[in-house]
């Protein structure tokens, strides 16, 4: 990924903030660079779906089924592709924490005890969920321009590229597999809270009714309204259309 200025990304402290497209990176270290690029693969997936998602009828053979598994019917499908068209083009926000009267673009922010020290904040709710709940590893802080990367994010697998022929199984018309052997990487991770970003207070969550859900069967058994409401729908749907549009065609 390119910065906006052409060359290696604008730094400024305190923060350790790097500049790369519309999208912002901070606190990273050493691990900016890593960073960037897993979002670049993540945004590579999203954008050539986004251009594929708008010139093709989705009543055809391709993407429709995947859609229609997702997504139910068509009369979501604006707000779908809304949503990914606004990931693509990095579009900002306005209303969010800490500038709400500015145009904020997702800033991608690697927490770390300096985090504390380092940003005029609350912190406590990102300290809990990253050092707290032991399955966190991102997490959109709603209300704010910040998408937190916990430390377990560095464990994971990268990119979607390892996921190559590993299709889910169906059985009975049921997902068997667990989620995880599909989209458990750390590009599709960052997807997943870039989509909470631009739900914003739409978006599913443990506070709302129905709640946000993960898993494969779960996700297809919302409704049409609600599964555009949920980013693992959006994430499974990503994910679907870049094995199929991509990874089918390497021998």
């Amino acid at each position: 990924m390119t910065s906006d200025s052409g060359g290696s990304p604008r730094s400024n402290t305190p923060g350790d903030e790097s500049i790369w497209d519309d999208f912002v990176i901070e606190n990273c270290g050493s691990r900016e660079l890593a960073l960037a690029e897993v979002l670049q693969d993540g945004l590579d997936s999203v954008m050539g779906l986004t251009e594929k998602f708008q010139t093709e009828d989705l009543d055809m053979p391709g993407l429709g089924p995947i859609f229609r598994a997702m997504f139910k019917n068509q009369d979501v499908a604006r707000s779908v592709s809304k949503i990914l068209g606004d990931i693509s083009t990095d579009k900002g926000e306005y209303g969010l924490f800490p500038d709400p009267h500015t145009d904020s673009s997702p800033h991608f922010m690697c927490y770390d005890e300096n985090a504390h020290r380092l940003y005029q904040w609350p912190n406590d709710l990102i300290r809990t969920g990253c050092f707290v709940h032991p399955d966190t590893i991102a997490f959109y802080y709603g209300g704010t321009r910040y998408i937190i990367i916990c430390p377990r994010f560095w464990g994971m697998t990268r990119d979607y590229d390892s996921r190559r022929h590993r299709c889910p199984t169906v059985t009975n018309n049921m997902f068997t597999d667990h989620v995880e052997k599909f989209i458990g990487y750390q590009s599709s991770v960052l997807i997943h809270e870039l989509i909470h970003f631009y739900l914003q207070e739409r978006s599913l969550a443990q506070h709302t009714t129905p709640q946000e859900v993960y898993e494969w069967n779960a996700c297809v058994l919302l409704n049409s309204v609600d599964s555009s409401r949920n980013p693992t729908n959006y994430e499974l749907f990503i994910a679907s259309a870049y094995y199929i549009l991509a990874v089918t065609d390497d021998p």
